[in-house]
This record gives C-alpha cells, sequence and structure tokens, in this order.
C-alpha cells in the first residue's frame, strides 16, 4: 500500500505566480509538470481564484501560507507600526 505524501503548505506569492500562468491560457498539466504539483491542487486553486487574489490584494503579506485572519488583528498592526518606527 502506499503511503501517504506529505503535506506541502504553499505561498500566497507562488499561488498568485501559477494562477497568472493559468489565466495566460498554460495548461494544467503542463504546469503540473514543471512545478511537481498535483493537478487536483491547481484545479483548487484555479477554483478558489478569487479568493487567494482578494486576499493577495488585502495587504496581507505574500509570504504567508495560511489566509486566515488573527485573533489580535488590531494589536499586530499597532505592533507593527512600532517597530517600524524604532
Amino acid at each position: 500500500m502506499a503511503g501517504r505524501h506529505k503535506h506541502h503548505a504553499h505561498c500566497l506569492k507562488d499561488k498568485i505566480k501559477i494562477l497568472n500562468h493559468i489565466d495566460l491560457g498554460d495548461k494544467l498539466i503542463d504546469i503540473t509538470k514543471s512545478t511537481g504539483l498535483k493537478q487536483s491542487t491547481l484545479s483548487t486553486w484555479k477554483k478558489n481564484a478569487t479568493g487567494i487574489r482578494k486576499l493577495a490584494d488585502s495587504g496581507i503579506v505574500l509570504k504567508r501560507k495560511c489566509g486566515q485572519p488573527s485573533k489580535y488583528e488590531e494589536i499586530e498592526k499597532c505592533l507593527l507600526i512600532w517597530i517600524r518606527n524604532n
């Protein structure tokens, strides 16, 4: 019996780059071969493209791998301002 594949999280930057290739008309199978990602992963990203792009446009760091909002968003904003000023 084959073992399960290890879960890999991909950053928004990578997802946006691949979605741009899909928008340019590249076939999923060609992207699959060049990136090593499964076709089902690319199909899911394509299906959720509007949400992924919306998240990227919201100003979230593109290296971030999780799209969940922070529980302490206001504190994080204040902390980021404090760090930039010091």
